[in-house]
């Protein structure tokens, strides 16, 4: 046990060590207790350590040992109103990078008490505290955010609106910490009698807990390109963007007024010159009429990448980070490890599929568009991979276009094209597998899927073609959609073998309500149900 380690420790007059110990033990257990001595034993560091530049800061803060932690953000929460927005922004960047610290909770619980800015250009940072507030989870903050969100004050409304809506996540979120038993209760009691002795000693020398620069140096700006990997780093957050925007706004640069604009909840008009210089070395690769930026980040685009090439110019960029949705035939761009905010793909192949199924990290893409080649849906080798795939735990639907012009069967769709998938480990996590052929007919059996959608109840809607089925209230319901009424002939081949057995209802939309004729041929199709007409 880590407080058992701590006690050693301090024994011995270890004070970093029994910190690092006592760190060890909170963050498996966010007790207030453990918290509180880590706190008590950090006074000493601080005192040790005293102040800093923000150059000082800032080269402390990016090889941070736990030691100084204290005294950085004790630095930070005392003089934040008297340092620039954009210096915080970046010291915060550095605190989202640390392992969690109930300093760094405390210190930021002080920032929101006195809230030191109130002004539109300060959001960008209160959004940052609050993120960092509820990753900590910190149970012993609890009550004083509480009582923060009551003095939110009359300043502007958008401040109003982040202030307590992260102060709202900030405290649904805590971590309740499980109850210490009499054995780890002894040992910060023992921890806190011998902390207390301790601070009676020397102060651990300043250069043990924050070693000075190995040559004096002047300090140095973030870069364009350190900027773009902080981005990637966290692309939820407004922080670093904010600081690109001013970085190109101080240069004259046209993209500053663009990404403040977004972040400002505006649309700016783009012109190619701008959108191309927002894409940087992507511009290469990705067609410009596609691209579609949020925030100042591309967050849709198309790729049009043709060799290899083209595609290693463009592979690691950090401007991946920020897509959201990607139309791509090439599986490498989409299995970028930092492709952090990526939920829709569109156009890979079978085998792309494949290809991406083999890489080791989960991708956090949640909607799949798949178009087949050739005349199967995936060799078995291609199957055997995506059936036995780990990389897309959080993939809820996925749709398998049929290409014009491109015949499975002799232009039907078979079950057994699809039962590979269906039944597969693959298919069990996902909500929606769609299955459709645009701009030609296809021909299918409704019974067979009928049959293989009630054998995996996991899978909540099967698409083939203009027919969905679906579960409500534990049965099966089938829609079929009719654009006319030439449609409702061809469902007559496809409703054979179909009775009450497989599906409870049916359903009929059509663009406008049928004739009486019509209504009567379909009912007369329907054996087994009367169906439940929609028009829209």
């Amino acid at each position: 046990m880590t407080l058992a380690a701590a006690v050693d420790a301090l024994e011995r007059a270890d004070r970093i060590t029994a910190l690092e110990h006592l760190l060890e033990a909170w963050r498996v257990n966010r007790h207030p207790a453990i918290g509180d001595a880590i706190v008590i034993l950090d006074v000493a560091f601080r005192e040790a350590v005293g102040g800093f530049t923000q150059t000082e800061w800032l080269a402390a803060a990016s090889a941070v040992r736990p030691a100084i932690v204290g005294a950085l953000v004790h630095e930070l929460a005392l003089h934040a109103a008297v340092h620039s927005l954009k210096d915080i922004a970046s010291r915060l960047e550095r605190i989202a990078r640390w392992p969690a610290d109930p300093r760094v909770a405390l210190a930021l619980a002080s920032v929101v008490e006195k809230r030191p800015w109130t002004t539109k250009a300060s959001l960008p940072i209160w959004r940052q505290i609050m993120r960092v507030l509820a990753a900590l989870r910190d149970p012993a903050i609890e009550d004083r955010l509480a009582v923060c969100r009551t003095r939110a004050g009359t300043a502007n409304k958008a401040f109003r609106e982040i202030y307590v809506a992260g102060i709202d996540v900030a405290v649904e979120v805590t971590q309740l910490s499980a109850q210490l038993d009499a054995a780890d209760l002894a040992r910060l009691a023992r921890c806190r009698s011998m902390i207390d002795a301790l601070r009676k000693g020397p102060l651990p020398a300043r250069e043990v807990l924050a070693p000075p620069p190995s040559a004096p140096h002047a300090e140095v700006a973030p870069t364009e390109d350190d900027l773009l990997a902080w981005i990637a780093e966290d692309p939820a957050s407004d922080g670093a963007r904010q600081v690109l925007a001013d970085y190109y706004l101080e240069r004259d640069d046209p993209r500053g007024p663009v990404i403040a604009l977004q972040l400002a909840g505006k649309q700016p008009k783009l012109t190619a010159p701008v959108i191309a210089a927002l894409l940087g070395p992507l511009r290469d690769i990705v067609e410009l009429g596609t691209a579609r930026f949020e925030r100042g980040g591309l967050a849709a685009c198309t790729v049009t990448a043709q060799s290899p090439q083209e595609l290693a110019s463009a592979i690691g960029d950090p401007r991946w980070a920020t897509v959201v949705e990607l139309t791509t035939s090439r599986a490498a761009i989409v299995a970028q490890p930092h492709m952090r905010s990526l939920r829709v793909v569109r156009g890979l192949s079978i085998s792309g599929l494949a290809e991406l199924c083999r890489v080791g990290h989960a991708l956090p893409v949640e909607e799949m568009t798949i178009v087949p080649t050739g005349h199967a849906i995936g060799t078995p080798p291609e199957r055997a991979t995506i059936t036995a795939a780990r990389c897309l735990p959080a993939l809820r639907r996925l749709i398998i276009d049929l290409p014009k012009n491109r015949h499975f069967g002799s232009a039907r769709i078979h079950l057994r094209d699809l039962d590979w998938l269906i039944a597969s480990a693959f298919a069990r996590g996902l909500d929606e597998l769609v299955v459709t052929a645009e701009g030609q007919r296809t021909e299918y059996q409704l019974v067979d899927f009928a049959n293989a959608f009630a054998a995996h109840a996991s899978l909540g809607r099967l698409v083939i073609g203009s027919a969905t089925f679906t579960r409500e209230r534990g049965e099966i319901v089938l829609e079929l959609v009719c654009p006319s009424a030439g449609d409702l002939d061809h469902f007559a081949a496809r409703l054979t073998g179909l009775t009450g057995s497989h599906v409870a209802e049916v359903v009929v939309t059509s663009a406008k309500a049928p004739a009486a004729s019509v209504r009567r041929r379909v009912i007369q199709e329907l054996a087994h149900w009367t169906p439940t007409w929609r028009t829209g």
